[in-house]
């Protein structure tokens, strides 16, 4: 794994729980923890995330030596299957000849853009182009900002991170083969495009995702972020076919903070749709919904965890309990545009299945107080917030069937999204 320290540097003191990644195939050093009492270490072998652990680290700098023995029974053994699959490999290491694009959204977060930014900046892999795409911001420094870095600036009035993305979309070159989506709030590995682009070395992958680590662990809602709604998809590629799996299975694949299309797909698709996500009554979704239309197809979606990505979670109690009753709106939202657009009844059963197994699990965990659940107040109106979903699409759908639809190749489209 190329190095790449995000915020979590352990330079504050009072930092709840410090991030860190620690390369086992290389030196252990001291771990300089900046008072926290706590580590959130993921553990690499090279290029492959191991898995994750919390460590106590009372001391600071926190000796190698202790590391190397709270770490040993961990993942002792998966460092040595891990060494002897690489020993023998025969894979080259080249990437496939394909054309890259990137696009980021954002909306007034210059200082987390900058971040952003300045992580793509450091890419090894030679994208043709990256594209900032600013969805309505405030800030009049979004475009000086990214101009800063020589990266395209694009404008997106209207609101909605769909339409915005769709807008990213139409500005990539036409030569381009693969687009990659990441969110103005990520840092991302210098080497995170080189290993999305190389799942596409399969003809029948269509998409690609990526391991979404927390940038930061520096606050209890962050923490509380991770643990209730964590986009961590494990540290295991996997190969997500259409052919034999459901769509709906498509949020265990990855999120929209580390993804990446053929494009040819994303315009045979029509693009995200833009009465999904952020800007939008529903709120998300946008990702979801487009993974689980590549696996309609019958083609394949891929978890790489090797891409690694880091995400600045919601650091207050206002925005945590609104990118969660977001989620559970998005997740409902999904399932009502997949019955409006194929009138699956899978979408009615999932639906209750959903509705029952999963928010009505975290809710009763809540009402039992067990360990690691929501308090009580907040898994109610994440409860709430999925149930009425459904009231959101319709609201969501009044607006972008009020408006052209971005139109993603040479020819111009209807109204977004019409029945």
């Amino acid at each position: 794994m190329a190095a790449y320290n995000p915020d979590g540097d352990g330079t504050m003191e009072t930092q709840l729980i410090k991030t860190a990644t620690i390369n086992l195939n290389a030196p252990l050093e001291d771990l300089v923890t900046g008072g926290a009492a706590h580590t959130f270490v993921t553990v690499f072998a090279d290029d492959q995330p191991l898995g994750s652990v919390i460590l106590p680290t009372p001391l600071d700098p926190f000796p190698a030596g202790l590391i190397r023995v709270a770490l040993a029974d961990k993942f002792g053994s998966q460092l040595l299957t891990t060494r002897l699959c690489q020993a023998m490999a025969t894979r080259s290491d080249s990437v496939p000849e394909l054309a890259a694009s990137v696009v980021v959204c954002t909306k007034d977060r210059p200082d987390d853009l900058r971040k952003c930014l300045a992580s793509l900046a450091l890419l090894t892999y030679p994208v043709a182009e990256v594209i900032v795409v600013d969805n309505g911001s405030a800030s009049p420094d979004i475009r000086e900002i990214v101009e800063s870095f020589g990266f395209t600036y694009v404008s997106e009035p209207l609101p909605g991170l769909d339409r915005a993305r769709n807008r990213g979309i139409a500005a990539t070159s036409a030569t381009s083969d693969v687009v990659l989506f990441t969110d103005d709030d990520v840092q991302v590995a210098p080497d995170w495009a080189t290993h999305l682009v190389r799942v596409f070395e399969d003809p029948l992958a269509m998409a690609a995702t990526g391991l979404i680590l927390p940038a930061l662990l520096d606050s209890k809602e962050r923490a509380q972020f991770e643990q209730f709604t964590g986009f961590e998809r494990g540290y295991t590629r996997r190969v997500f076919n259409g052919a034999n799996i459901s769509p709906y299975k498509a949020g265990n694949a990855g999120a929209g903070a580390s993804m990446a299309f053929r494009r040819q797909i994303l315009v045979d698709i029509g693009g995200f749709p833009e009465h999904l996500d952020a800007g939008m009554p529903t709120e998300s979704g946008g990702d979801t919904y487009l993974l689980a239309e590549v696996l309609r197809g019958g083609f394949r979606v891929v978890y790489e965890p090797r891409s690694i990505a880091f995400h600045s979670h919601r650091d207050n109690a206002d925005a945590l309990k609104k990118a969660l009753l977001g989620y559970a709106s998005g997740m409902g939202a999904v399932l009502a545009t997949s019955w409006h657009e194929h009138h699956d009844p899978a979408a009615i059963l999932v639906g209750a299945q959903w509705g029952l197994r999963y928010y009505g699990r975290r809710f009763a965990k809540a009402l039992l107080k067990r360990p690691g659940a929501l308090p009580p107040g907040l898994a109610a109106a994440e409860m709430r917030a999925f149930v009425r979903s459904l009231n959101a699409y319709r609201d969501s759908l009044k607006i972008t069937e009020a408006r052209p639809s971005v139109a993603l190749s040479g020819e111009g489209t209807g109204p977004a999204n019409a029945p």
